[in-house]
């Protein structure tokens, strides 16, 4: 009967503790994510080129000021940072070559599964960003510098994992699809990031 009993009470503790671990207080937080992204597109490249080589990813750096309104939903402004896509082409006369960078602002709601999964949850929102375009063109006893900006808006989706490391101080990965960088439909980012919340 003591050994029931016993083994009754240390089960509750252990669900009491995981409950705790991934308790969502309600509030204001702060975050910092280091990130690494996957372009899904560079540049328009002029007729005739051909691409001889880009980068297939950029690291990205993402500060957030959030608010947490119940265990479930909350609310998350960003700004978010990329470092330099690189591309070259040539068309076998001309060589050409873009360094392409982002940045901007989020907003997206963030919904946490607190009790069926209680340290996943997911986002959705809007973005609005700067795409910075820097192309060198070197022709046989000539070079031309280009520089393009566009600005837009676009949207984001997200899934994330959430642990609380203390009270105050949490821990998450994510993943983040942002759509329509600089307003150019055809750029996306799959961003994929590790970063540490601090609550008030």
């Amino acid at each position: 009967m003591y050994k029931q009993g016993g083994m009754l009470l240390a089960s509750m503790l252990l669900a009491t503790t995981a409950m705790a671990q991934n308790k969502v207080d309600t509030g204001i937080y702060a975050g910092l994510d280091g990130a690494y992204a996957t372009p899904s597109n560079g540049t328009n490249l002029p007729p005739g080129f051909h691409t001889t080589s880009h980068s297939t990813a950029v690291g990205v750096w993402r500060l957030l000021l959030g608010y947490q309104f119940n265990n479930n939903l909350g609310v998350e402004l960003a700004y978010l940072r990329t470092g330099d896509f690189r591309q070259s082409a040539s068309n076998g006369v001309v060589n050409y070559n873009a360094r392409i960078s982002a940045k901007g602002e989020d907003l997206a709601l963030v919904y946490r599964f607190s009790e069926l999964a209680p340290a996943w949850f997911i986002k959705a929102g809007v973005s609005r960003t700067e795409l910075t375009t820097a192309v060198q063109t070197v022709a046989p006893g000539r070079t031309a510098m280009t520089s393009l900006v566009s600005n837009g808006t676009g949207y984001l989706a997200g899934l994330g994992y959430h642990r609380n490391i203390t009270e105050a101080v949490a821990a998450q990965l994510a993943y983040t699809r942002y759509v329509g960088i600089g307003g150019q439909n055809n750029i996306k980012l799959n961003v994929f990031s590790a970063g540490l919340i601090y609550r008030f």
